[in-house]
């Protein structure tokens, strides 16, 4: 899995699948023997399953839904399967009597039994699967909360063993299993938690280098701090308006309907148009500078009009769930096209991740 900075059409695209999953999996099914789809991963979105996590949980329905799915999914597959018995003799009866016997099976590790609408599963899945998980409890509204958001996005995320969920302040009760043993009584709170389940909190305004030592002291060998690579020229100014938007994406409100799909789109093509004006602004210069803010520019301009025609198609009557999910693979095909000129300038803010 690739880190989890969310660059700004992964995070807008995390928001997007969401509602497509509010739309397609908790809707009422007209029969009961049809499957729905595994997860809600759009195809060909790199690194968009940690970032839909993220959107998740601004989601209460449909993250409790996609608990239950997750929690009939592991009882299903619990119980490992014997290995397969050795039939070539041995020489010895002790060589043999080791051939014999068939590989113990491993005892299926017991779930940990939520409450009623604890949404906390998909976080203990991380740390079950041996990563760091850094939960920030934040306020949307508020300034040292953004700067935690932009602390904890722009951290080194090892690629991939680190992973974040950012989860309102006001949901910090739909979350007791993940905060049984933790105080969490004001925004921002962040904690950093290891596979062994300690954790250690950063509360109120912090920095990059804090979060990236506290997931050090917590991750222990294979987690250890880096040298910082500092961002110049042009994309030191532009990763602000990159993470600005990111937020704004995230932290709003969602749309609950496909007449506020449709609305949501428009609105945000207006706000990444707005965006692209500002970045035109920011003076380049060296070679790779100038580059790096040609394909944001394009970028920017192909994810607007992207939005735009994917608002079009809801307001003609086209089902959302498909829309949303073209509009996904329409901008992967963007990111990847432009993702080469920001990353020789060390971007992972705008479209790098």
């Amino acid at each position: 899995m690739d880190q989890v900075s969310k660059p700004v059409l992964i995070a807008l695209a995390a928001v997007l699948v969401v509602v497509v999953a509010h739309f397609t999996i908790l809707a009422p099914k007209s029969d009961s023997g049809g499957s729905g789809p595994a997860s809600a991963t759009a195809p060909g979105q790199a690194g968009l399953q940690s970032a839909i996590d993220k959107a998740n949980n601004a989601v209460g329905t449909s993250k409790a839904s996609a608990t239950a799915h997750e929690q009939a999914a592991a009882a299903a597959s619990g119980d490992a399967t014997p290995s397969a018995q050795a039939s070539t003799p041995a020489t010895t009866s002790a060589s043999a009597k080791a051939a014999a016997k068939p590989a113990a099976a491993k005892p299926a590790k017991p779930q940990i039994k939520l409450a009623p609408g604890d949404k906390s599963g998909p976080i203990l899945q991380d740390l079950d699967s041996g990563k760091v998980v850094v939960a920030l409890f934040f306020n949307p509204h508020g300034a040292d909360d953004n700067a935690a958001l932009r602390a904890v996005r722009a951290a080194d995320h090892h690629h991939g063993k680190v992973v974040v969920h950012s989860i309102p302040i006001d949901d910090v009760g739909d979350y007791d299993a993940l905060t049984t043993d933790v105080q969490v009584l004001q925004a921002p709170t962040i904690l950093v938690i290891g596979p062994d389940h300690k954790a250690r909190t950063i509360i109120g305004y912090t920095e990059v280098k804090e979060v990236d030592q506290t997931v050090s002291d917590i991750g222990g060998k294979g987690f250890q701090v880096k040298a910082a690579k500092h961002l110049t020229g042009f994309m030191s100014k532009a990763t602000n308006v990159c993470d600005g938007d990111a937020f704004s994406f995230t932290a709003g409100e969602l749309p609950e309907s496909a007449t506020s799909v449709e609305g949501y789109l428009t609105h945000a093509a207006k706000k990444l148009r707005s965006s692209r004006a500002r970045l035109v602004k920011i003076p380049a210069s060296g070679a790779k500078q100038v580059a790096a803010k040609r394909a944001l520019l394009a970028a920017y301009g192909g994810y607007a009009n992207t939005l735009d025609s994917a608002a079009a198609r809801i307001h003609a009557g086209a089902d959302p769930g498909p829309v949303i999910y073209g509009m996904v693979r329409a901008g992967d095909t963007i990111t990847k096209h432009y993702e080469p000129a920001l990353r020789a300038v060390r971007d992972h803010h705008c479209l790098s991740a």
